[in-house]
């Protein structure tokens, strides 16, 4: 961000308990004038969720010998970035690719050669550049101010700021990625005038990106354009999916989740903390983590206190401490048999089938945390969930499953939106906001009960720092209502063209606040449904493959899925209706507000 505001800091602290570092970077040097110092400035804060690289933290923000500086919030999952082996940060591997190069489009083909969720900034120190956006399905959360641009510019993953007056606030358009140049501009004022936008060169459905046809432009890493063929009107209702789709579209899937569930230590929050380098914690921290620290306490107790320290949890200093204190008497190295991952489990169908295929990829010894969140004892998802729970002890039973029922009442939840939830929600203003973002913040974090043989146990916290989420299926395989309204007016051709819309419209909606409200919680969400190969599959696939809407909604929706999930055993499961977030945990009704799911919702404004 370009400037010098830390009321931020214990927002970032939270996605990143890990460490926390800032840097100021005046955006000329001294032999552009002498007045260098008294222009636009760098405030570069990042906090750190270290889930790969080797027991050495990898600091951001991150400085190179050049000067060189970046700031990266992602996970390549795959390309010729991908580190070589699990003990390099791929933090360092961008870094050095970035640093290589000398030009606008040299920079632009490094990012695309990513596979995998991405926000960042980079600061090229030779060139005066300053670099960032999102990927191309915006899986990363980026926001920046829409006024006031000549006195401030703040690129940040939390617009929470205690400006007066407040600043407006967007979500950093992923379509492409945006550079200001101080190296051609004196002033801040100037630099956002001129600024650069380099957008993709084709939107998911692969339609091209309306852009000049000399202008510089990003590869997208989705590369297969949505099939837009239809069925000849002979095709019999219910006409068999080949047996060859189904398996491919098993095994795209069942490497998606391994990709999620590799890609990091498997080590729970406490013993990721034992099992790091005793000097990076307690020989040579950085003077920014020590002053201003971060918190590893993400317990929904803490947050009904008054106090924005207490807001936070435990106070940053102490939390230091106890990870040295811990160090120090050797409490590292030790084998984890916590869970590491956790997913938010409805009992639906897109869920239980990333759970089961989970299984074959989290190491067996460890258990597997099923967060389920509820606003009624009655409500349908904890029904479903007890049910699939159940599909998948009996299909799976030598893994520990952990089934974590989370009661949300009233009171807490107007007391947690009210004094946290709405900061996090935010840009995102409207009433389907409002309620999918509450419901994915209690149930990310993961604080309820544990359940043995559907009797309580325990009251239980997840320790696991992955969480994986099914958005995205409903959008590529005709899971919503009204694709089948669409179905009903227009057939096929009119369905063909709404799952395109769907599919670019993935990066305009809503996975920026999903992730705001996921990370709040020192955990990181990852969507199998939203990986590259997944999606290049999915459009390459004809629609009557993925869906057949002249069935019944149980088998027609989603139906390559449902095939899916018969095959992998999940009989019942398979035949489970679709329900949103917001009414299968009852969160919409719980407040009794009579509203459309797209009006403002004041609550959130208040």
């Amino acid at each position: 961000m370009i400037d010098k505001n830390e009321s931020i800091r214990h927002f970032l602290c939270r996605r990143g308990p890990d460490q926390f570092a800032k840097l100021q970077i005046p955006v000329h040097s001294a032999a552009e004038g002498s007045d260098y110092t008294h222009g636009p400035q760098l405030c570069l804060m990042s906090s750190g969720l270290q889930l790969r690289g080797g027991r050495q933290l990898c600091d951001q923000p991150l400085m190179d010998g050049a000067g060189n500086v970046l700031q990266w919030n992602g996970q390549i999952f795959a390309g010729d970035l991908l580190p070589e082996d699990d003990t390099e940060s791929d933090t360092e591997v961008l870094m050095r690719a970035l640093a290589d190069c000398a030009a606008d489009d040299q920079v632009l083909a490094v990012l695309s050669r990513i596979a995998g969720p991405w926000s960042f900034t980079y600061w090229d120190q030779l060139r005066r550049r300053f670099w960032f956006g999102r990927d191309v399905l915006g899986r990363r959360s980026l926001c920046w101010n829409t006024d006031r641009r000549s006195e401030v510019f703040i690129v940040t993953s939390i617009c929470h700021f205690d400006y007066e007056p407040a600043l407006q606030w967007a979500e950093v358009p992923a379509n492409g990625v945006y550079c200001l140049n101080f190296g051609a501009e004196r002033s801040l004022e100037a630099a956002v005038d001129h600024m650069k936008h380099y957008p993709w060169n084709r939107h998911i459905s692969g339609a091209v990106t309306d852009r000049a046809a000399d202008t510089p432009c990003l590869t997208s890493p989705v590369t297969v354009p949505l099939n837009t063929s239809v069925p000849v009107d002979s095709q019999s209702v219910g006409e068999e999916v080949p047996e060859s789709v189904i398996q491919m579209f098993t095994e795209v899937l069942r490497q998606s989740v391994s990709r999620r569930c590799h890609n990091h230590q498997t080590l729970c929050k406490k013993c990721f903390i034992r099992t790091m380098d005793a000097t990076n914690r307690t020989d040579s921290p950085t003077p920014a983590a020590v002053s201003s620290g971060c918190n590893g306490n993400n317990g929904r107790q803490d947050l009904s206190s008054d106090s924005e320290g207490d807001v936070m949890g435990t106070s940053p200093d102490r939390e230091l401490l106890l990870n040295k204190l811990m160090l120090r008497k050797g409490r590292r190295g030790r084998n984890c048999t916590h869970a590491s991952t956790a997913i938010l489990f409805s009992g639906g169908l897109d869920s239980t089938v990333i759970a089961l295929l989970a299984d074959e990829c989290v190491p067996s010894q460890l258990p597997i945390d099923l967060l389920n969140v509820a606003f009624d004892s009655d409500a349908p998802d904890r029904e479903t969930g007890l049910k699939a729970w159940d599909e998948l002890k009996t299909l799976r039973p030598n893994r520990r499953w952990n089934f974590v029922s989370i009661y949300v009442s009233k009171e807490e939840l107007q007391t947690m939106r009210d004094k946290h939830i709405k900061y996090l929600v935010q840009p995102s203003l409207t009433v389907l906001d409002d309620s999918i973002g509450c419901a994915v913040w209690f149930a990310a974090n993961g604080r309820g009960l544990l359940m043995e043989d559907h009797e309580v146990t325990k009251v239980y916290e997840t320790p696991a720092r992955v969480v994986l989420l099914g958005m995205g299926a409903d959008e590529q395989l005709a899971g919503y209502t009204r694709h089948r309204r669409v179905f009903d007016r227009t057939g096929w051709p009119g369905l063909v063209a709404e799952i395109g819309l769907e599919v670019d419209r993935l990066s305009s909606r809503n996975l920026g606040r999903d992730d705001r409200v996921t990370s709040d919680h020192g955990r990181e969400p990852r969507y199998p449904f939203l990986d590259e190969q997944v999606i290049d599959f999915l459009n390459g696939t004809p629609v009557w493959h993925k869906c057949d809407l002249r069935l019944d909604r149980s088998a027609g929706e989603k139906r390559l899925l449902r095939l899916v999930a018969e095959r992998l055993g999940l009989t019942e499961t398979s035949h489970h209706l679709k329900r949103a977030i917001q009414f299968g945990s009852r969160i919409a009704k719980m407040e009794e507000f009579r509203e459309r799911g797209d009006q403002v919702c004041t609550r959130l404004m208040s």
